[in-house]
């Protein structure tokens, strides 16, 4: 966040700011959501100075105005504050079976832009990689947690050793996990608009540790891509929310298919796998059908 351009004017110009301005600079510095946030007038009232000291502060750190110093601020929260400003244009009234059939028709949008962006080429890299990685690490955190929760459910089954990173012990624990990691290892890091800082941590760590690193994201702009040596790109546009997860478990359904297709024992796998899901599934009695015809019988006059 202090890395940002308009925060590090605020901390080099700060010894030759008056002191009104200074309290200005400690409440931005402090709060900068808020400010970045906030109308002129309520960042006057917070700091306690005049509205036009708050804009002679916006032109000292080299704006023409407050509103430039806002927007300015905003950039840095654009993806995080994205699903906010889509709710604030929504239109309100809207039938929830409109509301409905339009996430269903984007979806549909987003499924076939994705399979148009899949490189063959690619896709065959990253699944002989997952088939011949040691071990393959799934990282995905905050929306894209249940998504990497789905890649273990579909990899797993055709992966040497699958694990999943985060749940339980947050960032902490994963590093933790992935201390072991070795350069014929894959780790798999799942991450979409509002990116997870902890996601793009452990990906750069991965790397760093040289393990093989692959990425499930939305475009090149995304922070996961310049540590990863296999990229699946998926459209995850979305009307209302940060982004939508549709297109992206069609692309972990199809890994764990293409995963199974190649497996030389997948066959046999799956048999031994449905034996011994065998007491767990649920079958209709041979007599149930038998039963409910004669108790509609008997309940005939």
């Amino acid at each position: 966040m202090f890395e940002t351009p308009a925060m590090q004017r605020i901390i080099r110009l700060y010894p030759s700011l008056s002191r009104a301005q200074q309290r200005i600079a400690d409440h931005v510095l402090h709060h900068v959501f808020d400010v970045a946030t906030a109308s002129i007038e309520e960042l006057a009232q917070a700091t306690g100075v005049s509205v036009a000291t708050a804009n002679r502060f916006a032109r000292t750190i080299g704006h023409e105005g407050y509103p430039e110093f806002r927007a300015d601020l905003l950039q840095t929260f654009k993806a995080a504050l994205e699903p906010v400003e889509k709710l604030r244009a929504r239109q309100t009234g809207a039938l929830a079976h409109d509301t409905l059939a339009t996430v269903m028709a984007q979806s549909a949008d987003n499924l076939e832009a994705t399979a148009r962006m899949l490189s063959a080429h690619t896709c065959e890299q990253l699944v002989r990689a997952l088939r011949q990685a040691e071990r393959v690490y799934i990282v995905g955190f905050g929306g894209s947690a249940f998504l990497a929760s789905s890649a273990l459910h579909h990899l797993d089954p055709h992966c040497r050793n699958a694990h999943l990173i985060g749940g339980e012990g947050g960032g902490e624990q994963a590093v933790r996990r992935m201390n072991k990691l070795r350069a014929k290892d894959l780790v798999l890091g799942i991450s979409f608009p509002r990116y997870s800082a902890d996601t793009v941590r452990l990906i750069d760590f991965a790397q760093q540790r040289g393990a093989l690193v692959a990425a499930l994201t939305d475009g090149p702009a995304s922070p996961l891509v310049g540590f990863a040596q296999h990229v699946l790109y998926v459209k995850a546009d979305s009307t209302l929310l940060s982004h939508s997860n549709v297109a992206a478990l069609a692309v972990i359904e199809g890994l764990g298919a293409a995963l199974a297709q190649e497996h030389p024992d997948a066959l046999a796998q799956a048999r031994d796998l449905t034996g011994q899901l065998m007491p767990y599934l649920y079958f209709e009695r041979a007599t149930a059908p038998r039963a409910r015809s004669a108790a509609r019988a008997k309940r005939k006059p």
